[in-house]
């Protein structure tokens, strides 16, 4: 029998987001049992493959990236 696949290693970010999203993430996951980190993470996977990959991580003509550190 095989083991289980490892589960990538989960990392903490902060963000600051409205006080009304705070609550919909908190009730969309009560609602399908899970946590809000998983909501989150799963959110964002489903935008970043949304995107147009080939532009991720390229300036636009009209907006050199800026980073901040």
């Amino acid at each position: 029998m095989k083991s289980p696949p490892k589960q990538p290693k989960a990392v903490t970010i902060q963000a600051r987001v409205e006080e009304s999203v705070k609550n919909q993430l908190e009730l969309y996951a009560e609602f399908i049992d899970a946590s809000p980190s998983y909501v989150i993470t799963e959110a964002l996977k489903l935008l970043f493959r949304k995107d147009d990959v080939q532009t991720l991580g390229r300036p636009t003509r009209t907006q050199p990236r800026q980073w901040k550190s």
